[in-house]
């Protein structure tokens, strides 16, 4: 037997699909330079290996409230594992369709939180 660090990635919508490979597997070549797993993932790599748990990053769906999201539509994001405005708002084709009645309206939510931001940010 043989122990490997393995890279577990949440896609957001994709409660069936959660692609693991070896973190230092390549993920691409970038002028002649390999990156491996573990590189694209730096923050959540060092969190695993310094014993941390993982974080989460994007702005919280509770922020989407001015905009009109309701406690159930939060709820139906969370448990297809989309926790960010950022997430909803780059959900497409399946993923989206995952949310059912509610993917066009959480999506011009998101869109309409995306264009309220200064530039810069």
């Amino acid at each position: 037997m043989k122990t490997i660090e393995l890279c577990e990635m949440r896609i957001a919508g994709e409660k069936n699909y959660v692609p693991t490979v070896p973190a230092d597997s390549i993920w691409k070549t970038e002028n002649g330079q390999q990156i491996t797993y573990a590189e694209r993932f730096s923050e959540q790599y060092q969190q695993f290996k310094m014993g941390d748990s993982q974080s989460g990053t994007g702005t919280p769906l509770q922020q989407l409230r001015p905009f009109g999201i309701s406690d159930a539509q939060i709820s139906l994001c969370r448990a297809l594992r989309v926790y960010s405005i950022e997430a909803v708002q780059s959900m497409e084709g399946a993923s989206l369709k995952a949310l059912g009645v509610h993917a066009n309206e959480l999506k011009r939510m998101a869109n309409a939180w995306m264009f309220t931001l200064p530039s810069g940010r």
